[in-house]
């Protein structure tokens, strides 16, 4: 197990994605824990991300927190294969691409829905 992905539980969008990743993560690289479970609220509180906003995907890697974007494109970094190739976009300020991530996080229960469960 490489990282722990922390994510919203009750987004769709947020669901889709981890089921991506699953899909992908040839290696294990990866465990999962919604944001609204003990774990996941624990795991928040351990890493000092706890004052981050629900919209936010964290993945905790190597005793290192990453959030929003970032978060995202280290994933894909793991992942390997082609997937590492978005990584490039780490060349993007940190704060345009934050930019782009939040109005995603914002809408993100419009465009794509909610779930009940997590």
């Amino acid at each position: 197990m490489t990282g722990i992905i922390i994510y919203d539980g009750s987004c769709n969008l947020c669901n889709r994605t981890v089921r991506f990743i699953k899909k992908h993560d040839n290696h294990c690289l990866f465990s999962f824990a919604a944001l609204q479970s003990v774990e996941g609220a624990s795991l928040l509180a351990t890493c000092g991300a706890g004052g981050l906003e629900s919209g936010s995907v964290i993945l905790i890697h190597e005793g290192r927190y990453y959030a929003r974007s970032t978060a995202v494109l280290v994933i894909m970094k793991l992942l390997g294969g082609c997937w590492r190739i978005i990584y490039a976009l780490k060349i993007i300020p940190e704060p345009v691409r934050n930019f782009f991530y939040r109005i995603v996080a914002r809408n993100r229960f419009r465009w794509f829905g909610r779930t009940d469960a997590c």
